[in-house]
């Protein structure tokens, strides 16, 4: 898209020869009205010990077509990534050393961002072609948007496509019931991150789900229609082998936003995790789904009316399970 002008002072050169009025105004016209500097996004990505992916990660960042401001945060790699890294030289802005964990990096990072646009890529995600080109159309063309973000799918560690991440038109209720905004591909302005600050760093595995409940209150969250970013799923990815501790962390952090009792969705979500952790075929799944259950009845005092809707899902959920194939899921 062609960049927005601006008025700026008049640039004449005294070298050019004006051979009518019409000329003078012309050029007067052209010269005095110059064009703002492209939009400048800046992402964050943390990194440990992620040699295996972080040049690819690296890869779709540089093949956008965008002016993109590039700080990695590696928590003190030991695995080959500062060698990686240093292969960049100044196209990138990076650190090597133990850090307090991955919302204190990502923090560390947008301290010293300079770009109009922020976002965090994890060393393991990517872009897809052209992504920040659609997601900087977004905002000149939506001045009132504070937060953009798009569609993406989920890979394996070899990158085949394991399937959609369920993204969903916004509504702070909805979003709520589900995390339903995929990391990598949500971008937000300066102003946004000025006024709401960084991501909480008491957090280890809901710190982006919580940031979109923050600003949720008072910023306009825009959804775009392109697929922007691949997230990826392997063995090692804190999303695949903690899931208790995630809904657990999750449960503790959506109590500040819903009076202190999370969405039944949740819940379910934290029996679901417990009884995913099984080997054994329905009955030991179920043992294990109840127990979750249990917890967070007594937890949060439920009655029988949510816990009959939380065994309801009960099958269901073991169904998904045996589906599920990595780990892709969400909460409903």
């Amino acid at each position: 898209m062609p960049r927005k002008p601006i008025t700026q002072g008049l640039l004449l050169s005294t070298s050019f020869r004006i051979s009518s009025r019409r000329s003078i105004i012309a050029i007067g016209i052209a010269t005095s009205v110059g064009y703002a500097r492209p939009m400048r996004f800046s992402v964050i990505v943390p990194s440990f010990n992620q040699a295996a992916y972080l040049q690819k990660t690296l890869e779709s960042i540089f093949i956008q077509r965008e002016a993109v401001e590039v700080i990695v945060e590696d928590g003190g790699s030991t695995d080959g990534s500062v060698e990686i890294l240093k292969r960049y030289g100044n196209r990138i802005i990076w650190r090597s050393s133990p850090d307090g964990g991955q919302a204190g990096a990502i923090n560390g990072g947008l301290k010293k961002s300079t770009g109009d646009v922020l976002c965090f890529l994890n060393s393991d995600d990517l872009w897809l072609p052209g992504a920040l080109n659609h997601v900087r159309g977004a905002f000149e063309e939506n001045a009132d948007a504070g937060i953009v973000y798009g569609h993406a799918e989920f890979v394996d560690k070899d990158g085949a496509v394991l399937g959609a991440y369920p993204t969903e038109p916004f509504r702070r209720k909805r979003l709520l019931e589900t995390c339903f905004i995929c990391q990598p591909a949500c971008f937000w302005r300066r102003r946004v991150y000025e006024r709401w600050g960084g991501l909480d760093e008491k957090l280890d595995y809901t710190l982006d789900y919580e940031y979109w409940l923050r600003m949720s209150w008072a910023e306009k969250f825009l959804p775009i229609p392109q697929k922007l970013a691949q997230s990826r799923l392997h063995e090692a990815a804190k999303s695949v082998k903690d899931k208790v501790r995630i809904h657990m962390e999750a449960l503790t952090m959506l109590e500040r936003y819903c009076n202190g009792i999370p969405p039944l969705q949740w819940l379910r979500g934290y029996a679901r995790s417990c009884g995913d952790e099984t080997t054994g075929g329905f009955r030991e799944y179920a043992r294990q789904y109840c127990r979750g259950l249990d917890e967070m009845r007594r937890r949060y005092r439920l009655g029988a009316k949510e816990i009959a809707w939380v065994l309801w899902k009960l099958r269901g959920s073991y169904k998904i399970k045996g589906l599920k194939n990595g780990g892709v899921e969400r909460v409903r």
